[in-house]
Parts: C-alpha cells; structure tokens; sequence
C-alpha cells in the first residue's frame, strides 16, 4: 500500500518497522508509482484536527431541525466569492461528484459537507469551531507551500521553478469538513458509492481522516499504475498528501493525479458503525495565474486544443476545461 512519508525526518514507516532512506528516492517513488503519500504532522497540528472532529462530531448529533439552522443566507454565502456555491453546511446528498465529472447525478454525495471560508460569520460555524478551523487552515497551508521544497527536487525541478509553483498557490483554497454517516448501499437504492471516482483539480490534497469505529475502509484509489481499487485507511497523526491534476500539468506527467472513490458498506448490518469524517484541503493556484502550454509530451492534445483557439497561456479555471476537453472519455 501506501507508505507513511515524514519528510524532513526523511523516515519510511510502515506496520512492522521504520528505516532510514534516501528521502528523495522514497518521495519519487510515492509520487510516480503511487500518486499520494502520508505525512507525519506536527502535534498541535493533529491535535487541532481532533479538536475540530470531535467538535463537528458532537454538531452531527444534533437533531436535523437544529443543523440546518447553520446554513447561510445568501448574502453571507455572496461575501465569500467564488466559494459562494458551495460555502457552508451542504446536507446530504446536496451535491453530486459523479455530475461535476461528467456523469448523469444519479449517484449523489452521501454525505454532509462544510465548506470553511474566513468570511462565514463565527455563528455559522458547527460546534462553534471558527478559530480552530481557521488555525488548522493556516497550518496546513503553510505545511503544504513547505511540500514544494521537497517534492520539486525529487522529480528533478531546480528551485527557481519550484518557487514559481509554490508563488502560484492560492490563499483562498478550499477547505472541507465531510461527515459520511452509517450508510449502506442497501440504503441507497443498492448503489455501493458514496462519493463518485475522480481526480482533484489541485497541486495537492491534503486528506486528514478518522478511522471508522468497525474498521470499514470507505476511500480506496488507484495506485502503482493499474486498475485495481485500493482501501487508503486512516492514520492518526498523519495526514494523506494526494496529487492533483495541476501538479501532473507542471511536473510535464512526472507525477499521477490520484483517481479516488469513497464507497459504502453492502448492508446495513455492516454500516452500523462505518461513519466516517474528514477534513480536507484543496491546495489550488491563484485563479489569475498564468499557464503556458508546449507541444509534444503528455500534454500535446491539450497544447495543440489551446494552439487552435489562439491561445498561447491560459488562466486555472481555463486550463481545467482545456484538460476535460482534451482528455474527455480518457484515462490520462
């Protein structure tokens, strides 16, 4: 599976033993065979994570009425922006995965998203959790422009293109609290997905998860390069580090975007006790910031799709209809 990566302890750990390696190398091998890897957070990072769940934890106890009296009004979704859409307490099966990547919708989200923005008034925030989710963001995003310094040596980048990519991050990204309860695909009309396949629209995610009371491993991805569905279980004191799409564009394919799925136990029998949370951040370039595209290489359909429309560099937003576009009905 997947291996535990602390970076600048440059240690390779797994359930039998841990090993001194060549950092570089364990990075590499995580990015280009497996797509994501583990990293060992600081304490008071992963203990403000479980200050947040267990916080957010106690809110999902609440009764439904009392829930929904957390969801924005239009004007405070309007204030956060771009994020106005999906800010806030989304209920479940609000949204759909399976629609945004280009299926029908029938297989809806069966779960409860919400979506932190620092423009959300602190009374809208579940389990009055503003100032530890604003601290854990910071956190994280510092953590994550950190990453940069070492993934962009081990695929080979100087640091001069590495620091253009970690200028490049934005300071709003998005960042969400899902809350996957006991849930079965008996429950839901047989289907067995709780959140459809897909890769992220990031350089990275990063995935912090609790472990399910019965052991149920709910979010599998494909890895080492082939079509088999993988459970990626929760580790405490870490958090899941998954390539995205923008990542694989600047490293020119050295990297796999990570193709993952969240899925539901047959019975109800088995779900009882399979809830699940997570807090998850989507590290995402500025939307003004510029991409240039060049022929040949993993990219030449989009470079030559772009070519055609006149374009020779194209925004964020621009970039990932170009890849759709491309890719469309594809693996890539």
């Amino acid at each position: 599976g997947f291996e535990i990566v602390s970076i600048p302890e440059a240690l390779i750990q797994n359930s039998e033993n841990q090993t001194k390696c060549d950092p570089e190398m364990a990075m590499k091998d995580s990015l280009q065979a497996h797509g994501a890897f583990y990293l060992e957070l600081p304490n008071e990072v992963y203990n403000r994570f479980e200050i947040i769940w267990n916080k957010m934890n106690e809110f999902n106890n609440l009764p439904e009425a009392e829930r929904n009296e957390f969801k924005l009004t239009e004007d405070e979704a309007k204030s956060t922006g771009f994020f106005a859409p999906y800010v806030g307490l989304k209920g479940f099966k609000t949204e759909s995965t399976d629609a945004a990547v280009g299926g029908d919708g029938n297989k809806r989200d069966c779960c409860e998203k919400f979506t932190y923005h620092k423009n959300v008034p602190a009374e809208k925030f579940p389990g009055d959790s503003k100032e530890e989710m604003t601290a854990y963001y910071n956190d994280m995003l510092g953590i994550s422009k950190q990453v940069f310094q070492f993934v962009g040596p081990s695929l080979g980048f100087d640091k001069k293109v590495v620091d253009t990519w970690e200028d490049s991050v934005s300071e709003e990204c998005a960042m969400r609290f899902l809350s996957y309860p006991d849930f079965s695909a008996d429950q839901n009309e047989g289907k067995g997905i709780r959140m459809a396949a897909h890769t992220d629209q990031t350089f990275f995610t990063f995935l912090n998860q609790v472990p399910p009371d019965n052991g149920f491993c709910s979010l599998e991805a494909k890895i080492s390069g082939n079509d088999d569905w993988t459970p990626v279980p929760s580790v405490r004191g870490t958090v899941l580090v998954q390539i995205g799409e923008i990542l694989r564009y600047v490293s020119d394919g050295e990297t796999r975007a990570t193709e993952h799925r969240v899925i539901l136990p047959e019975s109800q029998e088995e779900s009882e006790g399979s809830a699940r949370e997570s807090l998850v951040l989507f590290m995402s370039p500025n939307a003004t910031i510029k991409f240039t595209t060049q022929p040949g290489g993993p990219f030449d359909k989009v470079h030559k799709l772009l070519m055609s429309e006149g374009k020779t560099s194209v925004s964020f937003p621009e970039l990932m209809g170009a890849l759709e576009d491309a890719f469309a009905g594809s693996n890539r």
